[in-house]
């Protein structure tokens, strides 16, 4: 902030006014705040590297083309819902799942595997196609899981 009327420890950032402004105005503290944008970002920012490794991996052939359809109807799912919400109670409150944090990590998890199998030159071999598969499970019910967490989201009738 421009003006400071407090000495505020450098961690907090912002000025004193910045924080009681933040306050008067939506309610939450400049900490509160804080901790909600930065859950927004790193979401956003895993699932901005999921949709890129993805289109990556899928155009160098790295996964098969229904991993692809499938990864990508998962993320094209949460903004979809996340719009929806926003629309129906003017805010969305960032919140995870065990299997949504689960199928984001396996995600990970299998192009990891994917890129050292590249490096050393490793052809396909069935315990690929298990972890994919094994992936591909935990993504689908992740899917269903995050419908449900969003329905729970919604005003009651």
């Amino acid at each position: 902030g421009v003006i400071s009327f407090t000495k505020d420890p450098p961690s907090l950032g912002g000025s004193f006014l910045d924080k009681k402004l933040n306050y008067v105005i939506y309610g939450n503290t400049y900490e509160e705040l804080q901790g909600k944008v930065g859950k927004m970002m790193d979401s956003a920012s895993d699932y901005s590297l999921l949709i890129v490794l993805t289109v990556v991996f899928y155009y160098f052939k790295l996964v098969p083309a229904w991993f692809f359809v499938l990864v990508t109807a998962r993320l094209g799912l949460q903004v979809a819902l996340v719009f929806l919400l926003i629309f129906i109670n003017r805010k969305v409150e960032p919140k995870t799942t065990f299997l949504g944090k689960a199928a984001v990590a396996s995600i990970m998890v299998l192009y990891a595997v994917e890129g050292i199998r590249l490096i050393f030159n490793v052809g396909r071999m069935p315990l690929f196609a298990v972890l994919e598969w094994t992936v591909a499970g935990i993504v689908a019910v992740s899917m269903v899981d995050k419908v449900i967490a969003f329905a729970r989201e919604l005003p009651k009738a």
